[in-house]
């Protein structure tokens, strides 16, 4: 029996090690280069000394809770062919003005910005949480993809990696019915982190699975 225990202990062990040795990883980030229309570029004053001159300025860049917006990350897979295991994910988000608390004196409630993925209207879709910051600075939230964000993950041709991201702003000034907007955000880039195993690579695993109960069989534990 303490042979089994130790044998079991070190399968763990070269599991891990294996599952670390051959996870790739890729990755996409979103910014005012590659999508001008929504994330602020650098260099961008997201805040040019007035705020109703930086709403009407640059309204694309500085929305509202009318003004929920979405966008796709795609991620390319390298592997040698077959299919790939996804392993885990992160997304990462540099906000600015995320005025998670104060409330304005309790004249409104705070400002609850929620990250959906797998939907491309807001409807539906799996939550991952909401931005962090503080009033008039850049912040960056990371997210790390459960199991059912992931699945909204789509892979296609074991190529490439589709996921749609919604942003539902000030989500608490929708829920309590204000008709005006009061708090604001801005996106400066997006950054989508895939780690997953190649086909050859989930076979290995799944070969030293086998290898242990056939190992187990024959000494008659199983």
């Amino acid at each position: 029996m303490k042979k089994v225990i130790l044998f079991f202990v070190l399968f763990c062990m070269v599991l891990g090690m294996s599952s670390n040795a051959l996870a790739l990883t890729t990755t996409q980030t979103l910014t005012g280069a590659s999508n001008p229309q929504w994330f602020i570029p650098n260099g961008t004053d997201p805040y040019p000394g007035d705020l109703d001159f930086a709403r009407w300025s640059q309204p694309s860049y500085y929305r509202g809770y009318a003004e929920d917006w979405g966008w796709t990350h795609t991620v390319a897979f390298t592997i040698p062919g077959g299919s790939v295991t996804v392993l885990g994910a992160t997304l990462a988000i540099e906000a600015w003005d995320v005025d998670v608390t104060g409330g304005d004196g309790g004249m409104r409630p705070n400002e609850i910005d929620v990250i959906k993925v797998g939907t491309t209207t807001g409807s539906g879709g799996v939550s991952l949480g909401n931005l962090t910051g503080t009033s008039k600075n850049w912040t960056t939230t990371t997210f790390t993809l459960d199991a059912a964000a992931l699945a909204k993950l789509v892979v296609t041709g074991n190529t490439t990696g589709t996921l749609n991201v919604w942003m539902d702003i000030s989500s608490l000034e929708k829920t309590n019915g204000y008709s005006w907007d009061y708090w604001y955000v801005t996106l400066r880039k997006a950054t989508l982190t895939v780690d997953y195993i190649p086909a050859p690579g989930a076979i290995i695993l799944g070969s030293l699975g086998a290898g242990l109960v056939g190992w187990l069989r024959r000494r008659r534990t199983l």
